[in-house]
């Protein structure tokens, strides 16, 4: 029969195995070594954090404050003021609180104003909706060369797995991806992440919500539908044309027209008169005529 205490270890030994608890557990050791004044634990426990390519940005920034306030502790100011450098260049509005010690946070306050100068910044203009371009991103500033790889994170909006792509970094900081392929009936959700050199996270765009791709059907959707002629219809075993507007009239048949009865009257009434004026110019008498219509 197992206990409730069992249970609860064999739980927690499970949980431990997700690769977030890992890191967590990981910077809760450094907090402990650096509460017992263990300095160098607490950078061999953080740097296996900035290590592993299972973490997350906001781990490695935590990764990057204790390894500098331990540093600060331990006296060595100017590597605390370096570690801060770096860590800003990711984060630059980290601020520690009231976490640590006022006497520690010399080598952070002089890190911090540079923080503008050396700053991790990145580009991406997402493509137009329904279009087929590559996705690309820009790296315009990587202080230290804290990046060295670029992962694209993608899924459908319907899903809930994510696919991943990485490449590295070229000299010229742009990275292209092909377009990834989607249904017709649905989007997707995409976000870029820095890595550093051993694959750890140190940077999303964007922070929270990802990018969203539409697919091109969705754009012809949303044509007008005076764009488009409409089919023919069958009536009475007749076809009958449906025009667009835009279409200029058909002209009339000719002896349908105004012009072609006005021209025929016109020459029947000459007619008439022709003869009535022939017929009474023969004599003084009275004049027969008729007229006959054909």
């Amino acid at each position: 029969m197992i206990t409730k205490k069992c249970f609860v270890l064999f739980l927690l030994s499970g949980l431990s195995a997700f690769p977030a608890l890992a890191q967590q557990q990981e910077l809760k050791k450094a907090q402990e070594f650096f509460v017992q004044m263990e300095y160098e634990k607490v950078q061999a426990a953080a740097s296996r954090v900035l290590e592993n390519p299972l973490a997350q940005p906001h781990q490695v920034v935590e990764a990057y404050a204790i390894i500098g306030f331990s540093q600060s502790a331990d006296g060595k100011k100017r590597q605390a003021e370096e570690t801060f450098t770096r860590l800003l260049a990711i984060e630059p509005d980290y601020s520690p609180g009231d976490r640590y010690s006022p006497g520690l946070l010399g080598p952070f306050e002089k890190a911090l104003k540079a923080r503008n100068r050396q700053k991790l910044e990145l580009r991406h203009i997402p493509p137009q909706a329904g279009s087929k371009e590559a996705l690309l991103l820009e790296v315009t500033s990587n202080p230290f060369e804290l990046a060295a790889a670029v992962r694209l994170r993608w899924k459908e909006a319907s899903e809930s797995d994510w696919k991943e792509k990485t490449k590295p970094l070229p000299a010229t900081g742009v990275v292209e991806f092909t377009r990834p392929e989607i249904s017709v009936s649905s989007e997707i959700e995409y976000q870029f992440q820095l890595l550093n050199a051993a694959g750890a996270a140190i940077k999303n765009l964007p922070d929270d919500e990802p990018f969203h791709l539409k697919p091109p059907e969705s754009v012809a959707q949303k044509m007008a539908p005076s764009t488009v002629l409409a089919a023919p219809s069958v009536t009475d075993g007749l076809v009958e044309k449906k025009y667009d507007e835009r279409e200029t009239a058909v002209a009339p048949v000719w002896y349908r027209s105004w012009w072609f009865w006005t021209a025929v009257g016109a020459v029947v009434a000459g007619g008439v008169t022709a003869g009535v004026l022939l017929g009474t110019s023969s004599g003084s008498g009275a004049a027969d005529y008729q007229i006959v219509f054909r």
